[in-house]
Formats: C-alpha cells, sequence, structure tokens
C-alpha cells in the first residue's frame, strides 16, 4: 500500500518531498507537515504563506502539463 501525501496543516495543500534546483540534477527538499506545524507554532503567516505559494506552484504545474498534453495531441493530429 502506498504512503498518502502529506497534506499542509494550515490550509490542507498537497505537501511535495522536494523541488528541482536549476537544470543541474539537483533537488531541495522541502518541508513536511511536521516543520510545517513546528514553524507555525511561532509563525503561522511563513506556513501559511508556503501553502498558498506551494498551491499556485501545482496550479502552474498542473496547466503547463496540460498545455504540453494538448500540443502533444495537436502535432499529432498534424
Amino acid at each position: 500500500m502506498s504512503k498518502l501525501p502529506e497534506r499542509g496543516p494550515v490550509y490542507d495543500v498537497q505537501l511535495i518531498e522536494s523541488l528541482p534546483l536549476g537544470g543541474g540534477g539537483m533537488m531541495q527538499a522541502m518541508p513536511n507537515r511536521e516543520d510545517l506545524m513546528a514553524c507555525g507554532k511561532r509563525f503561522q503567516r511563513v506556513a501559511a504563506g508556503y501553502e498558498v505559494l506551494l498551491h499556485h506552484y501545482l496550479i502552474a504545474i498542473n496547466t503547463i502539463s496540460k498545455i504540453e498534453e494538448a500540443g502533444e495531441q495537436w502535432r499529432q493530429s498534424q
């Protein structure tokens, strides 16, 4: 059974484990739920702001994926 993705403690945004850093193959580990809860005890706006930015990032990534898929379908139909 696969582990369900963690969700943020403030806005319940699906959390990600890492992000690529530039094009060199380096990855940056991202905060997990426990990290955000610890930060949020003292600085809730930081934890909330991270979730808001992550939400917008995930929307952008999803939109890019849909555009790329539509472009591929269009190319195949030509």
